[in-house]
């Protein structure tokens, strides 16, 4: 004959669930955002209120991240914001894992890496940055241990974001609708 579950036991057990997730949820929110609370993770650690410029989706060593390109609401254009952000649960939370920002500096590009497992060499690179004035017509970015070159079109795009695996970092070449080398104005803000 078999016991049955009383009901008061089943919301008892549903009740120390919902207990035991709150209390980890508690224990981990400084490691975890929601994932609407993306932004407002980025604007508590940057201390301004920022705007969504670029938002890119991928996936690498089988594991999806965001990442979001930010500039202040008020302020220059200049200043960007990065943050990736690795995807949790199905998408229920994302943990901030690198951040990096260009408001000190006049580059108008910058690059990060970002591992996706800690102390491993698997790692993607995020190429990001503001096209002032429509300066740039493309840029390109060359692999590691080959000759082959990938051309990015960034003509029609005021602010940029990509991602690549094995590329040389740092090296970004930016080209006008000439194809004539603007490199420098990116790097020093000519």
């Amino acid at each position: 004959m078999k016991k049955r579950i009383l009901p008061e036991t089943v919301i008892i057990l549903l009740f120390g669930l919902v207990i035991i997730a709150i209390v980890t949820l508690i224990q981990y929110s400084d490691k975890y955002v929601f994932d609407q609370n993306n932004i407002k993770y980025l604007q508590q650690l940057v201390g301004k209120e920022l705007a969504v410029q670029k938002e890119l989706k991928v996936t690498y060593d089988k594991k999806n991240f965001v990442i979001i390109l930010c500039t202040p609401v008020m302020g220059p254009k200049i200043e960007t914001h990065v943050q990736v952000f690795e995807e949790k649960m199905g998408g229920l939370f994302y943990k901030p894992t690198y951040e990096s920002s260009k408001s000190k500096s006049r580059s108008l590009h910058g690059m990060m890496i970002n591992f996706t497992r800690p102390s491993s060499s698997n790692n993607f690179i995020v190429v990001y940055g503001y096209n002032k004035d429509f300066k740039a017509n493309s840029y390109e970015v060359k692999k590691v241990n080959s000759d082959e070159i990938i051309k990015e079109d960034i003509s029609d795009q005021e602010y940029f974001l990509q991602t690549y695996q094995d590329i040389v970092y740092p090296k970004v070449i930016f080209k006008d609708k000439d194809n004539k080398d603007i490199s420098e104005y990116f790097i020093n803000g000519v």
